[in-house]
């Protein structure tokens, strides 16, 4: 998390953005504060900059993703098996965005 913190500030906006949609990621669904707080100071940094401020928006978006009742873990447990849950990962999948601008 330190890493990414670091460079969502990058110069490169690919790499800044990446960085801040897996700050979003790796929190999804937690309420995590110390991301949450990092979001936020994200947040003012980039109020001038659309493609930014819409990613941190995103990220906190999934952080915050049911007030911490929502998680995007693909995997499920059937007594003692663990399986995949193919909607899940579908779910997964379709958050990822393309950096494209």
């Amino acid at each position: 998390m330190d890493t990414l913190s670091k460079l969502s500030h990058d110069h490169d906006p690919e790499v800044a953005m990446g960085a801040i949609f897996a700050l979003g990621m790796i929190g999804c669904g937690t309420n995590n504060s110390r991301i949450a707080q990092l979001l936020r100071q994200l947040a003012t940094y980039y109020y001038k900059e659309p493609h930014n401020l819409f990613m941190v928006r995103v990220a906190q978006g999934l952080l915050h993703m049911g007030k911490g009742t929502i998680s995007l873990k693909p995997v499920h447990s059937q007594g003692l098996v663990r399986l995949l849950h193919p909607l899940a990962e579908s779910r997964l999948l379709t958050t990822t965005p393309s950096f494209d601008f």
